[in-house]
């Protein structure tokens, strides 16, 4: 095989890795990109859908997160710093977070309430 071929077929599959890559599509909404972030990070305290099970061997149960009077005492700044600093049993995750992520995790969160 020549240079030229074996130039123009690597040219060829990376064009082709390169078109594959764009076709995943990003969420669309910071709900969304929230949600994906929740599920990684919060869901397995908290549940999926916000709400903790019993038997997770922790020593105090997370907060029910899909309670829309939860929210209705706190403001999105209140839940950023818990979710940065900790709050209770529940340990930090500012060094895991950024702000843009602490932004969507609470967009996310508050879909929680309204699907209930």
């Amino acid at each position: 095989m020549s240079l030229r071929v074996r130039i123009a077929a690597i040219v060829a599959v990376a064009c082709f890795a390169l078109a594959l890559s764009g076709c995943r599509k990003a969420p669309k909404s910071p709900e969304e990109r929230g949600a994906g972030i929740f599920t990684r990070t919060c869901a397995s305290c908290h549940g999926p859908t916000g709400r903790p099970t019993r038997g997770l061997g922790l020593p105090v149960m997370p907060r029910d997160l899909s309670d829309a009077s939860f929210y209705q005492q706190r403001s999105d700044a209140e839940l950023e710093a818990a979710i940065r600093d900790g709050k209770g049993a529940m340990p930090a995750f500012g060094t895991l977070l950024s702000d843009e992520d602490l932004k969507l995790v609470i967009a996310h969160l508050h879909t929680l309430a309204k699907a209930k």
